[in-house]
């Protein structure tokens, strides 16, 4: 978590995380074939926007092992990736959802926005 200007803001958020059907280690995996649901609730300080409203970034990363199997046991509409995940896998993922009335939504990077960074954050 952190402010739109890069401050680190996790002491102004408490964090509460229900995690279902996910292994419970620190990267929340799932079984192959499987489902689970993992949802994070952030309750802000009184600090975080005393006066006035105040805009945070948060995030997370989603890794699929074999993108093009693994979407196939779950139930979306809308399949999305950046415009880098062009290997084989995604090719295959992007011509089953087409074949299966999928929507594929290619979402571009979000300029000054570090994945390395945000990724950082999900460890904390």
């Amino acid at each position: 978590m952190q402010t739109t200007d890069g401050r680190d803001a996790t002491d102004l958020f408490a964090v509460s995380t229900k995690v279902e059907g996910l292994n419970a280690n620190d990267r929340w995996d799932i079984a192959a074939s499987g489902s689970g649901q993992a949802t994070a609730l952030y309750v802000p300080a009184k600090e975080a926007a005393p006066t006035e409203p105040v805009d945070y970034l948060f995030g997370g990363t989603v890794t699929y092992r074999d993108v093009d199997t693994d979407i196939q046991g779950l139930d979306f509409d809308v399949f999305a990736k950046g415009p880098d995940q062009s290997h084989a896998g995604f090719q295959r993922a992007e011509a089953w959802c087409r074949a299966h009335g999928k929507e594929v939504v290619v979402i571009p990077r979000t300029e000054n926005i570090s994945s390395t960074l945000l990724k950082s954050y999900s460890k904390l």
